[in-house]
């Protein structure tokens, strides 16, 4: 049992940086997920990635055009 609690407490940790994009709904979250499975083992990309999933979201803007009550 004490096994099964480690694996699962170091599966957590290891695709930490993939759940966190995952909450966020970021952006880029597929490109997030893949590099942490291929690449996250290395330490420095695990630190890299985790870095990506806290940073910004795309920003989206809002553009309104009213033209109602203009004088012409």
């Amino acid at each position: 049992m004490e096994h099964v609690l480690i694996t699962t407490i170091t599966l957590a940790a290891y695709f930490l940086p993939s759940l966190i994009a995952l909450v966020r709904n970021h952006h880029n979250k597929t490109a997030l997920i893949v590099t942490t499975l291929l690449l996250g083992w290395t330490g420095i990309v695990w630190l890299v990635t985790l870095i990506w999933a806290f940073t910004n979201q795309k920003e989206t803007s809002i553009v309104i055009n009213n033209t109602q009550g203009v004088a012409k």
